[in-house]
């Protein structure tokens, strides 16, 4: 049961509802007169006169046989869970194009910098890695704690992707760097997805961070021919000139 609805029925109601709950969401036509909420239970009271809950009009009607009316003329709380097991599993659900865009990216600069050929079919095996992590998180978040699931899931899907990467490019080192991006990015998903108020914040802040290091990364590269940029002949031969305009003959 996750909420309480009642039905004033009487010339005058008061009524009083209490519960070790930290998130009530109060619904219905009246508002609690006074309510005290707490991190840990609240407390909320109405005091509703026949005249607010227009009752004489409604019973009538529900006597004639049109109870819609006195049955929508109603109060209540709804015990709320802000951040359960879907609801987080959904909103790291909704951050997965931005992990799969962050590691395409990775994979991407490695390749025009470093000078590696990554086959697109690679580029598709570790896309499917990263989204088995969400099918593996839902399924074991249904039977274990969330976290102990999230843990789980990341660990595997990150060591499976750094050793596919260690072995593929034959690069140990690669695989090292790509094991500590992951469960860097893995553990900023965790803390988005458990914030209530700044996950829009936080997720912002990742995205233009990830630029900000991508442009720092690529702003020397030549993305015509794919390599560092080197000064042309002409610009010498005008830096050459300039120095010898300068000089006494």
């Amino acid at each position: 049961m996750d909420k309480l609805v009642i039905v004033p029925s009487a010339e005058q109601v008061r009524s009083t509802l209490a519960a070790n709950w930290p998130h009530p969401s109060f619904i219905g036509r009246f508002l609690p007169e006074n309510r005290d909420i707490t991190a840990e239970n609240f407390t909320a009271d109405w005091n509703i006169s026949r005249f607010a809950s227009n009752i004489d009009s409604t019973l009538a009607s529900c006597a004639a046989g049109n109870c819609t009316a006195l049955l929508a003329n109603n109060f209540g709380v709804s015990l709320v869970d802000p951040v359960d097991v879907y609801f987080k599993s959904e909103r790291a659900t909704k951050y997965g194009i931005l992990f799969l865009g962050l590691t395409f990216t990775y994979f991407f600069l490695f390749e025009v910098m470093k000078g590696a050929r990554i086959h697109p079919v690679q580029y598709l095996l570790v896309g499917l890695s990263l989204a088995v992590f969400y099918l593996l998180l839902i399924a074991l978040a249904e039977h274990i704690p969330f976290l102990t699931a999230y843990l789980i899931a990341a660990a595997v899907c990150v060591t499976l992707i750094a050793s596919y990467v260690r072995h593929a490019l034959g690069d140990r080192l690669q695989g090292l760097l790509v094991a500590g991006a992951g469960a860097l990015l893995y553990g900023v998903l965790y803390v988005i997805i458990g914030a209530e108020d700044y996950a829009l914040l936080m997720g912002s802040t990742l995205v233009f961070t990830s630029l900000a290091l991508a442009m720092s990364l690529t702003r020397r590269l030549d993305w015509y021919g794919l390599g560092p940029l080197k000064p042309s002949p002409t610009a010498k031969a005008d830096s050459a000139s300039s120095f010898n305009l300068g000089c006494p003959r």
